[in-house]
């Protein structure tokens, strides 16, 4: 919750951005968790449980839909079921 609390300002200004500005976003999972879960319109408590892969790119259009992840090799999944 603290996580989903301190991006909030980052989000806001993600979401005023529009479409026409594309945006590339580096962060650990727990961070793009805060980040889907927002985009999603996801309850708090679900936020700690949607699944982030590692070592993937996702791309979320103006829709909040996420694309298939492109996994490398060398993924490691450390997803956990609610």
């Amino acid at each position: 919750m603290d996580c989903s609390r301190r991006i909030l300002p980052v989000l806001m200004e993600l979401e005023h951005r529009g479409e026409e500005n594309s945006v590339v976003v580096v962060a650990h999972q727990a961070v793009l968790r805060c980040v889907f879960g927002y985009l999603l319109r996801r309850p708090m408590e679900d936020v700690p449980f949607i699944k982030i892969p590692q070592h993937a790119i996702m791309q979320v259009g103006n829709a909040p839909v996420m694309s298939p992840p492109h996994l490398t090799q060398n993924s490691l999944e450390t997803w956990v079921q609610k």
